[in-house]
């Protein structure tokens, strides 16, 4: 069997990585009960992780970090307080900035999020911190193509 070329090699992993990334944009908006409290997606999830890591922090913060538009992020913060995942308060020294907390139920959503990304690093790296550093320099540098390209389509960032 003759080896596969450069391009055919290169096509296959676009397919997979293709594949991959359906899958978890399907997993993160499927709304299910993780145990106690209101049925949530892991998108939600995800959000009690970061807010619970970061005490304080603002819907345009968390739009900064995670790349996406405020508008997305504000849904599904506005998502996370109506289920009573989050509180939100002004900031004694400006009134106009709203930071954001996770409730008690928050707290169990953000480790419920803590526990699958433990989980799928260990998948991923098995037992090598190696493995899993090259892993995250790959998915940087995915990152950075795909910005690269949105700028030179002319295309905002998000």
């Amino acid at each position: 069997m003759t080896p596969e070329s450069d391009a055919e090699v290169a096509f296959e992993f676009t397919l997979t990585l293709l594949r991959v990334i359906n899958k978890i944009q399907q997993g993160r908006r499927t709304t299910r009960n993780y145990g106690s409290g209101p049925p949530m997606t892991m998108l939600e999830a995800d959000m009690c992780l970061l807010i619970s890591r970061q005490p304080g922090v603002t819907g345009a913060e968390l739009s900064s970090d995670l790349g996406v538009t405020r508008s997305a992020t504000s849904q599904v913060i506005t998502k996370l307080k109506d289920k009573g995942f989050v509180t939100e308060s002004h900031d004694a020294a400006d009134a106009k900035r709203k930071q954001l907390y996770v409730s008690e139920l928050g707290e169990e959503a953000a480790e419920i999020a803590r526990s699958y990304s433990v989980r799928m690093g260990n998948e991923l790296s098995g037992s090598s911190r190696e493995e899993l550093e090259s892993a995250r320099r790959f998915v940087t540098k995915l990152e950075a193509f795909h910005e690269d390209a949105r700028k030179k389509w002319g295309l905002p960032s998000e």
